[in-house]
């Protein structure tokens, strides 16, 4: 992998084919992974009254769903992680081997998570552009501390040196999938007809969640596996021999 095929399309392009070309066994990942999610939106979808809501009330329960996103998200791109690897270097997903690997982490992982979500909330708090730096900066913090098995605040120096001269090419191969996935989906609601609030729409919404959760799992560790490759020359084989 030579520099040039790091832009924001190479990226994008990497992600997309890995993720369509392993469909099945990331989207049963990340869908084991997202499981409290699935319930949670089914008991707002079916099982809470629309008409007894207040703002307040609203207000609770948009939270407790940003929680479990901002909890979850960096769970499925930690335990997608080893399947990826795995997969790069032409073996198979093992789907308990990535939840071991992934599992074994989910500390640390957490722990940078919330450390960057904090860091990356009172930048946007001060201005946008503090708030989207900081986001380039630790943006493969992720695959840092699971491949690299680096303790937080050593996996935050990392990512920062990994993304540097790379922070909008990395963000803007986020902010591009979330257009691509965006308009696909509502191009998709657009043609087909499915009654609101029905079971078929519930399931169907949950599917493209899903499918969207999957792809920026995916996003960071490629975006990692190739500033490894263009900046440092690091072989696969070499990457994946830290999982050993």
């Amino acid at each position: 992998m030579k520099e040039r095929d790091l832009t924001t399309g190479g990226i994008m392009n990497a992600t997309l084919s890995l993720f369509f070309a392993n469909f099945m066994p990331f989207f049963l990942l990340v869908a084991t992974i997202h499981l409290p999610e699935l319930l949670w939106q089914g008991y707002l979808a079916f099982g809470v009254d629309p008409y007894e809501l207040t703002r307040q009330k609203i207000a609770q329960l948009n939270l407790i769903s940003a929680l479990i996103v901002i909890l979850l998200s960096p769970i499925a791109s930690s335990v997608l992680t080893y399947g990826i690897f795995q997969k790069i270097r032409g073996k198979e997903i093992d789907f308990m081997e990535c939840m071991n690997v992934g599992f074994g982490r989910i500390l640390p992982v957490i722990g940078a998570s919330i450390v960057v979500f904090i860091a990356i909330f009172a930048g946007c708090v001060l201005l946008i552009i503090p708030g989207l730096v900081v986001a380039g900066w630790y943006y493969v913090v992720i695959p840092v501390v699971v491949v690299e098995k680096k303790g937080i605040m050593e996996s935050l120096a990392r990512s920062k040196q990994l993304t540097d001269g790379y922070k909008k090419i990395a963000l803007s191969a986020a902010v591009g999938l979330g257009l691509v996935v965006g308009i696909i989906n509502a191009v998709f609601v657009a043609v087909v007809s499915i009654p609101k609030s029905s079971i078929l729409s519930f399931s169907m919404e949950m599917f493209a969640g899903i499918i969207m959760q999957a792809i920026f799992a995916i996003l960071p560790v490629m975006t990692y596996y190739m500033l490894r490759r263009s900046k440092e020359n690091a072989d696969i084989e070499e990457l994946a021999s830290l999982f050993d």
